[in-house]
């Protein structure tokens, strides 16, 4: 899922359960940044034993 926000700082916080899931997910994308592949600014993952943040 997704959502075009205009912003220019941000703090994004979200709930989840991963509910029998193996990893839940969430990125940050601004399409029109050309200083990444396609947009690609950050992201989260989470699973029952780590968290991974990747830039």
């Amino acid at each position: 899922m997704g959502n075009d926000v205009p912003t220019k700082d941000s703090v994004i916080g979200f709930r989840f359960k991963l509910g029998g899931a193996t990893a839940v997910s969430a990125k940050f994308d601004d399409r029109s940044y050309k200083g990444s592949h396609y947009g690609h600014i950050c992201m989260v993952r989470f699973t029952p034993k780590m968290i991974a943040l990747n830039d």
